[in-house]
């Protein structure tokens, strides 16, 4: 059971992305009837029920809705269009006869994903070549985590300040169960590259009004009082940052999941392929190691080859000591976070996904990605599985749709195709 809310002004309502069993409505100026009665169309679902003023029943019936009034100053409408009143169905849940799912990778991405999956009562299958989870860019000894303050509060920081929120309650709940994630809880310093800089975060901060509890500008002896040494400059505090130890996060993530999770360690998968509604997984002799109706795609660099078998992994013979680990980003450096698209059947009908939208692209059934997470993934893990089993579950999205749209994979798909440099084929 999750619920969600959604604090803001009039424009927050078109910015969401749900499917809705009914609406209640206090009140509404008549300027506001016409917009609002749309967006409740959008959101709909078969049968949707709305208790309204009376002064909504021309814009509800306009809408699509049947209208009933209770008494002079109360209606109740359902929604039952007789014509097309929108461009796109709500979100729904995926039609699975099982609740299974494959999650191919056990570092942050995977290990949130199965969490947030089973927490929902999923059966998930975690599939990774390495003996244990976290073994990867995610088992760094210690990773330090905090939001990041841009002056034109972009997408990145949005999603980073989403992302951020989202990481704090989950491992909150997470200590609350009694596991020790060895994470600090003295802040985190920022220190400015430049005094420019410097006075640019504190023009942010003061300009989007942030509170003291999520950031605040700070002098050069604010600074070096909090460093507890002398610094170059100013810059920001961030009192909720600090570090924390990604793998045991993951493990922890992992004994959530409990009798939900079967867990495919040393496990190296080679080839997935789709066949009647399931998702099957190969290993590098061919044979299947699991088969699920929703497959996750959770390990970095590596999906490109699960999905492109033409790139391989980058690999070297040469054996060397010590340790390291490639993260894996995009070159709009946006995490890739959503089901994937059908590349095949956006071929063949780009001819008419010129003017195309996020959600007018076809999907791959049963298929989603969390990868390209760059730096922040102990930021951005726990965001993406809750956008992603929201997808999956057909609830309500916990971001605005114009963030999800900004870290859809297949945002890249679009673009091309928006620019007519895919043609049929």
């Amino acid at each position: 059971m999750a619920l969600t809310l959604a604090i803001g002004d009039d424009d927050m309502l078109p910015k969401l992305w749900a499917r809705v069993d009914a609406f209640h409505i206090d009140a509404l100026s008549t300027n506001e009837a016409k917009p609002h009665a749309k967006t409740l169309a959008r959101f709909a679902a078969d049968d949707t029920t709305v208790t309204a003023p009376t002064s909504l029943e021309g814009a509800l019936r306009a809408s699509g809705f049947e209208c009933h009034r209770m008494d002079d100053n109360t209606l109740t409408a359902q929604f039952a269009p007789r014509w097309r009143v929108r461009r796109h169905e709500p979100p729904r849940a995926a039609d699975v006869a099982t609740r299974g799912a494959i999650v191919i990778g056990a570092g942050l991405a995977g290990c949130a994903m199965t969490s947030r999956l089973a927490s929902r009562g999923w059966r998930v299958t975690l599939i990774d070549r390495y003996a244990a989870p976290a073994r990867d860019a995610s088992g760094n000894p210690a990773g330090v985590f905090h939001p990041i303050v841009w002056p034109d509060d972009s997408v990145a920081a949005r999603l980073t300040h989403a992302g951020f929120s989202h990481a704090l309650n989950h491992w909150q709940t997470l200590e609350q169960a009694d596991h020790d994630l060895f994470r600090s809880h003295a802040g985190l310093l920022q220190i400015a590259d430049t005094e420019e800089d410097a006075v640019a975060l504190a023009d942010a901060i003061t300009r989007f009004n942030y509170p003291r509890e999520y950031v605040s500008s700070v002098s050069r002896d604010e600074a070096s009082q909090i460093a507890g040494v002398e610094v170059a400059r100013g810059g920001c505090f961030f009192p909720r940052g600090g570090a924390i130890s990604p793998a045991a996060v993951c493990e922890a993530q992992l004994a959530q999941a409990r009798e939900s999770l079967i867990r495919l360690m040393n496990t190296e998968a080679s080839r997935i392929e789709y066949c009647r509604d399931r998702w099957y997984v190969f290993d590098q002799e061919d044979k299947e190691i699991a088969s699920a109706p929703v497959l996750v795609l959770a390990n970095a660099q590596d999906a490109q080859r699960l999905l492109l078998p033409a790139v391989a992994r980058t690999s070297s013979d040469e054996t060397h000591r010590g340790r390291v680990a490639f993260r894996c980003v995009t070159s709009d450096r946006i995490p890739m976070i959503g089901q994937l698209a059908d590349e095949s059947l956006a071929r063949r009908d780009a001819s008419k996904l010129l003017g195309a939208w996020p959600l007018d692209l076809p999907r791959t059934p049963g298929l989603y990605g969390a990868f390209a997470f760059g730096s922040r993934g102990l930021v951005w893990a726990t965001l993406a599985a809750e956008l992603i089993a929201a997808q999956i579950e057909g609830e309500p999205w916990p971001i605005e749709r114009e963030l999800a749209e900004a870290i859809d994979p297949a945002r890249f798909l679009l673009r091309a195709l928006r620019h007519g440099e895919i043609t049929a084929s």
